[in-house]
């Protein structure tokens, strides 16, 4: 689940001035993420003592038409 990496990569092509970039509304989400809260899997990680690399972007497809 995304836990902040859409708003890091719109504020990194925003910053950089990239056509057609868009600043997603951060007030909508609790910090950055795209949820109400911490996201299951960093709960998970937390309950466990591991630590969590997630690169998970909110509305990422992995192939053509994967919805």
């Amino acid at each position: 689940s995304d836990n902040g990496e859409s708003q890091r990569l719109t504020r990194e092509m925003l910053a950089k001035g990239i056509a057609g970039a868009q600043a997603l509304p951060g007030e909508v989400y609790w910090q950055g993420r795209w949820s109400n809260g911490p996201t299951a899997v960093e709960v998970l990680a937390r309950q466990l003592g591991a630590q969590l690399a997630d690169h998970a972007v909110g509305s990422a497809k992995s192939g053509a038409d994967n919805y």
